[in-house]
């Protein structure tokens, strides 16, 4: 469900009149109006499970940043790409579900193929990447990266390349899985490349584990510094390991019966693997 302190929502639609808009020259506009009102006139719906809650902060005073806790493992899934581009459009026009969120999940190549590993459905699409030291171009090869997985028991991990290697994880195990890169925290340390000082600002997207054990998905909607964004998942969301997914392209899109929104489109719109989270319903 939506928070009530989800403000700053520029980009609302009813669904009759879908469409994704660009980005705006100005990425944020602070408004004093309850953004939850605005999707919800009569409060929250009777009825909404809470297994993610959609939320919105502005952090230290100058990055808003939106993310969803997800309590029910089984309502996640990812939806590959192969050798073609996702979109969120495509996948709006497939689905029948009525309420969701989709986020980019992790890097690709110029034919779309993921970088790392994929693993959709218990279903290997991308073999892992093993690179662990051997330099590279791109964020990707920032080492420590890593890979969030969830295994066949429903249970959530984040681990760094090398520990997947060295606990020899079987990939076959795995129920779903996305390899990025830079790792954002690493048990409960901020990845030691990142610099306080750093002036490298970007939209940025990452999956994360709290101490709750719920899963944590965010992005910022103003550019952000990877040790901001980094120390956003450990001292504000509680996450001793965070996985960086991707940057400048990444979006957020929610959808309910009745009302959608979407971070500005910054670019194509065109992705790798998608990230889908189902808003389930109470049964009646």
């Amino acid at each position: 469900m939506l928070d009530n302190d989800f403000k700053h929502f520029k980009n609302f639609y009813n669904v009759s009149a879908f469409k994704f808009d660009k980005k705006a020259k100005k990425t944020v506009e602070n408004t004093e109006i309850d953004s939850t009102l605005l999707l919800f006139p009569k409060g929250i719906p009777k009825g909404v499970k809470e297994n993610a809650q959609f939320k919105s902060v502005e952090y230290q005073a100058k990055y808003q940043i939106k993310y969803l806790i997800v309590s029910d493992i089984n309502t996640i899934s990812l939806i590959p790409s192969i050798k073609q581009a996702n979109s969120f459009e495509s996948i709006v026009g497939k689905t029948k579900e009525d309420g969701y969120v989709l986020m980019n999940a992790g890097m690709f190549q110029p034919n779309f193929n993921a970088v790392g590993l994929t693993i959709s459905a218990g279903e290997i699409k991308q073999d892992l990447d093993t690179s662990i030291t051997t330099p590279k171009n791109g964020n990707f090869y920032l080492y420590p990266n890593g890979i969030f997985t969830i295994d066949k028991k429903n249970n959530p991990s984040i681990h760094t390349t090398k520990d997947f290697l060295e606990k020899k994880i079987d990939p076959k195990g795995l129920l779903l899985a996305t390899q990025s890169g830079p790792m954002l925290v690493i048990d409960n340390k901020i990845h030691d490349k990142f610099s306080a000082t750093s002036k490298n600002t970007n939209v940025r997207n990452g999956v994360g584990i709290n101490d709750k054990g719920q899963i944590v998905f965010a992005i910022s909607e103003t550019e952000i510094t990877f040790h901001d964004f980094a120390t956003f998942f450990k001292d504000e969301l509680h996450c001793s390991y965070a996985l960086y997914l991707d940057g400048t392209i990444s979006e957020i899109y929610y959808r309910d019966k009745k009302n959608i929104w979407h971070t500005p489109r910054i670019s194509s719109g065109k992705f790798g693997p998608i990230f889908m989270v189902r808003l389930q319903e109470e049964k009646k």
